[in-house]
């Protein structure tokens, strides 16, 4: 099975159809949405990606109930999507930000 198809099969097994049958839906059939890292995209496992109701289930069971998303197979998808894009904007913006004030300390000054 190529790439494509396993990203966009659902997780009844069908490819080519994003929907569940309308008495799956209330179960949490859907998938949640995932970073995919753009370096290693073949890494990517789509059947490893959450559902809703499996993460419905791992709040409810969780030990530490304050800890909410940490606690469940999202913790892994977050810390992928801030290692991935946020860190790097986090870059971008500071190196902005320091050249903004490198140009503003260096401007003349000007005396009312």
């Amino acid at each position: 099975m190529n790439l494509a198809s396993r990203i966009f099969r659902n997780p009844m097994g069908k490819t080519g159809s994003c929907g569940c049958a309308v008495g799956r839906v209330l179960r949490g059939c859907f998938q949640v949405c995932v970073p995919i890292d753009p370096s290693e995209p073949e890494a990517f496992d789509p059947d490893a990606v959450p559902t809703v109701q499996s993460l419905l289930t791992a709040l409810d069971r969780s030990a530490n109930p304050g800890a909410g998303w940490r606690d469940t197979a999202m913790a892994d998808a977050v810390r992928d999507f801030e290692r991935l894009f946020l860190e790097g904007m986090r870059e971008e913006c500071s190196a902005a930000l320091l050249d903004k004030t490198r140009q503003a300390v260096s401007a003349p000054k000007v005396d009312f």
